[in-house]
């Protein structure tokens, strides 16, 4: 990893190509192309890579096909050498005991290269398959979750007797390479979620915003943190458009946006209309009226794409000067991702990661 920052990319489950919002992506999902892109980050000078957790696509029409998440993360650990991995769970969707397992094998077989994204899902998208629980129940089952992970990943064998999840004589093996367990990326912007991140995460995870507003994000987190004697790092999630100039940087963000299916946005405003997600309905309202909220900074991509929709847009200086303004405001780890993901990689590597760490 990086002495000064966390690069992160993201592997594109949903599909990929030269567009996003079209019917159907150019390049179906599979593993073979995940893998790709994997390589590609690795190649680039890339930390991290981001597995996105949904059940359905999220970046083209939801009856497209999207890549199973574990399969992804274990296929793309195994064809890597240094690429850390940033698996994202719903916490919820499987019992404890077995995502503790799932995890921990997953850590064994990449030789301590697992980070695991604590999400809790939006309960909009996720009530067609059964989710009953309300935003705030959500994030206590998730919470109880995370308890019961740090037990089963290091005490032999535990009882529990939860809210939601009861365990008697409890075991989990294999134990993670990690000690006492792999990092935790935590995300949400309620407070329920800022106060679960400060006192079990290690990185909280933010989606892109002015770099104003994110400072004031992360004092409040690092604020509720320190109260619990604790030290936290913080990311960002966010688009990425960077070529030789401006205009060529506009240029390149039109024409990724310009066969959006009018089938596609309709739907997916029909479906942030029933988010509950505090952060996430806050950016995609400002999206309705996109603009640049920030130099170089657009927020326009949220009423194509589900979860990060803001954009960094510009030459490699004006890029590069951004992201600066962003450590400033106290981030630490970034992750992006542009289309098409594997030839992007290289590209934001190349005029972006060196120069920002010189």
């Amino acid at each position: 990893m990086s002495n000064q920052l966390e690069w992160g990319w993201y592997a594109p489950l949903d599909g990929d190509g030269a567009y996003v919002g079209t019917y159907e992506p150019e390049i179906a999902p599979s593993i073979d192309h995940i893998i790709k892109v994997g390589r590609a980050a690795e190649t680039a000078g890339f930390d991290t890579l981001l597995i996105p957790t949904s059940l359905l696509n999220s970046a083209y029409t939801e009856h497209s096909p999207r890549t199973d998440a574990i399969t992804a993360a274990t296929a793309v650990g195994l064809a890597t050498k240094r690429l850390k991995i940033l698996l994202a769970f719903k916490f919820g969707e499987m019992h404890p005991a077995l995502l503790a397992k799932i995890c921990a094998s997953l850590d064994q077989a990449t030789n301590g290269r697992l980070l695991v994204n604590v999400t809790s899902g939006s309960g909009a998208m996720e009530a067609r398959f059964g989710e009953t629980l309300e935003h705030d129940a959500r994030y206590e089952r998730t919470w109880e979750t995370l308890r019961l992970l740090k037990l089963l990943w290091t005490e032999r064998r535990i009882d529990f007797d939860g809210k939601f999840f009861q365990l008697k004589n409890a075991l989990s093996e294999p134990k993670p390479v990690q000690r006492p367990y792999p990092p935790l990326y935590g995300v949400g912007q309620s407070e329920i979620a800022k106060n679960m991140s400060a006192l079990e995460c290690d990185v909280h995870l933010m989606q892109c915003d002015t770099p104003a507003k994110i400072a004031e994000q992360v004092s409040d987190i690092r604020g509720r943190a320190e109260k619990h004697g604790r030290r936290m790092r913080f990311g960002m999630r966010a688009q990425i458009v960077v070529r030789e100039t401006e205009s060529l940087a506009w240029k390149k963000l039109r024409d990724m946006l310009s066969q959006v299916d009018a089938r596609v946005l309709a739907a997916r405003q029909a479906e942030y209309a029933k988010f509950d997600a505090t952060e996430t309905k806050r950016l995609v309202e400002e999206a309705l009226n996109a603009n640049l909220i920030a130099p170089n900074v657009w927020n326009g991509m949220h009423a194509v794409k589900s979860g990060a929709g803001t954009v960094l847009v510009g030459d490699p200086d004006q890029v590069s000067e951004r992201i600066r303004e962003y450590v400033n405001a106290g981030i630490e780890a970034f992750i992006f991702s542009c289309y098409p993901h594997n030839e992007e990689a290289g590209r934001v590597g190349e005029m972006i990661i060196s120069r920002v760490e010189a």
